[in-house]
């Protein structure tokens, strides 16, 4: 009796399952090392300098956002795998997730269709033009 089983679709799957495998590593070890780094710097003596210390101290926090949603992503992924999470799917508009920020640093965040963003891009840099030409006639 002889029994022939085509594995390729194993031989795949263990192919991406190292690949996935090794861009995560990659992707923990980047923020990972940004941290590191920058708390040392700090320790050996740019916590003294208050404008340098604010630099490396940001940079700690972004990569620590950075690393924190890899690692939520990574659980997700494994209860998604388990059976554990259920997948929420709708749509939600592509600029809700940045709101928030934007609204933060005071910008505005607008939707247009694609063929109508230089139109708009024109507009703007009209509008940031006459304000200039405006600001530069008064005197101070």
């Amino acid at each position: 009796m002889l029994v022939i089983s085509d594995i390729t679709a194993l031989r795949k799957l263990e192919t991406v399952r190292r690949d996935f495998v090794a861009n995560v590593s990659h992707e923990l070890r980047t923020p990972t090392t940004i941290i590191q780094a920058n708390a040392e710097t700090l320790v050996d003596g740019a916590i003294e300098d208050p404008e340098q210390a604010a630099i490396f101290l940001d940079g700690i926090y972004r990569h620590s956002q950075r690393l924190a949603h890899l690692v939520s992503d990574l659980l997700d992924l494994s209860r998604i795998e388990s059976g554990a999470y259920q997948l929420k799917l709708g749509w939600r508009h592509p600029l809700t997730r940045h709101q928030r920020g934007a609204e933060r640093c005071g910008a505005r965040l607008i939707c247009l269709p694609l063929r109508l963003a230089p139109l708009a891009l024109a507009r703007q840099r009209h509008r940031e033009a006459r304000v200039a030409r405006q600001e530069a006639r008064v005197p101070p």
